[in-house]
Order: C-alpha cells, then structure tokens, then sequence
C-alpha cells in the first residue's frame, strides 16, 4: 500500500467519524457500540498516520544531516 493509498483511506475514515458525530448531534441518537468501536478504530488510525508522517520526516531531515 502507498503512502497516497494510506492518507485517502485516513482521509475517508476522519469522514466517516465526523459523519457519526453530526448524525448523532442532529438526531440526538444513542450512540451504538459499533459506532464507537469505529470512532476509537478511526482515531486509532489518525494516531499512526500521523506518527508514520513523523517518522518519515524525522528520516528525511536526518538523512539530509547525515549526507549534507
């Protein structure tokens, strides 16, 4: 899976989530247990997409360092 594969399918999920936040704002539902095992599952993703962002600019920058 590439790095664009990856960020559109964490694009999709952050959608998802606020797609389930608003529904149940607006319709003031009770949220199901599959909705928040999604939630915790899509922040889950968020978190290590942006660590694996981290990581590769930490990679980038001491490779820079390291060859310069």
């Amino acid at each position: 899976m590439s790095f664009y594969e990856y960020s559109k399918g964490v694009s999709l999920k952050i959608l998802s989530v606020l797609n389930i936040l608003c529904r149940t704002i607006k319709t003031q539902e009770i949220v199901t247990v599959h909705d928040l095992v999604q939630i915790l599952t899509s922040l889950q993703r968020i978190q290590t997409f942006y660590i694996r962002i981290s990581l590769q600019k930490f990679a980038l920058l001491t490779n820079i360092k390291g060859n310069g």
